[in-house]
């Protein structure tokens, strides 16, 4: 679909981003003025865990700053102006990048910044998103799978043709002493595939098509919290609860009520 002056109508939606941003109320749980895509996808792990963040803050881990240094180092992008970003894209050449998207989903403002967008053609035609684990799964963690979904569905409402749109979630061992091949495996010409094959304890990429009706599903339920509908729902599985970083606040931690039904 194009806007009434003939461009594309996510070129309007990207543009006014900043003044939409500025508009936004705080209306949500807690006085949030959007939900963050990770966190409603992090809702897929524990609900009580985004509860415990938005209410007491981050909480830094040598995970999460393991985390941040590996997307730093691996999605290294330079600075582009968002008129350069347009015109690449229409171009139709393939091209990589990392811009905010934003998005009202079921009345809830929702924006999140995927790691890495493909565009070929003059539209997306992969989200990649890029995440650190102790052991390579044998399939894609639902929140992870979740938070691509969500990407998709922004592009979508943004007035991006994603007919041809693939989510892919990319696993990185931590402390791989390869990680650098991994960006260039990355690029928007890279080949990632090879080097999966050569490393498969190491890395792991798992591509599926987008799907919009799955993901309006798998946000609909979790934007009943932002609302403040209800109230958040803990996991059940004690191999979380050891993990978080938010364990000595949890009231659920040692007084679990087996009776509730585990979302995740």
């Amino acid at each position: 679909m194009s806007s009434a002056v003939g461009q594309p109508r996510w070129v309007e939606r990207l543009r006014s981003l900043p003044q939409l941003v500025e508009s936004l109320q705080p209306r949500l749980r807690h006085g949030q003025r959007v939900a963050p895509a990770y966190l409603i996808a992090e809702q897929y792990y524990c609900e009580e865990q985004v509860e415990l963040e938005l209410v007491r803050g981050e909480v830094a881990t040598p995970e999460m700053d393991e985390g941040k240094w590996i997307h730093e180092v691996v999605l290294a992008m330079k600075p582009a102006k968002l008129e350069e970003l347009v015109t690449r894209i229409i171009s139709g050449e393939r091209y990589g990048c990392s811009l905010p998207l934003l998005a009202e989903v079921e009345g809830v403002p929702v924006a999140g910044v995927p790691d890495l967008l493909v565009f070929e053609g003059g539209k997306p035609v992969e989200v990649i998103e890029l995440k650190t684990a102790e052991k390579i799964p044998s399939s894609p963690w639902i929140n992870n799978k979740v938070q691509a979904l969500i990407y998709g569905l922004l592009l979508d409402l943004m007035g991006f043709d994603c007919s041809s749109l693939k989510l892919s979630v990319c696993y990185v061992r931590r402390g791989w002493e390869l990680l650098p091949l991994l960006g260039l495996a990355l690029a928007p010409k890279g080949a990632w595939k090879e080097l999966e094959e050569e490393y498969p304890n190491d890395l792991r990429v798992f591509t599926f098509s987008y799907n919009r009706s799955e993901a309006e599903s798998m946000v609909r339920w979790a934007l009943s919290y932002w609302r403040g509908e209800r109230e958040p729902i803990p996991t059940r599985k004690p191999e979380k609860c050891a993990r978080c970083a938010y364990r000595d606040a949890c009231p659920y931690i040692v007084s679990r009520d087996l009776s509730l039904t585990d979302h995740f």
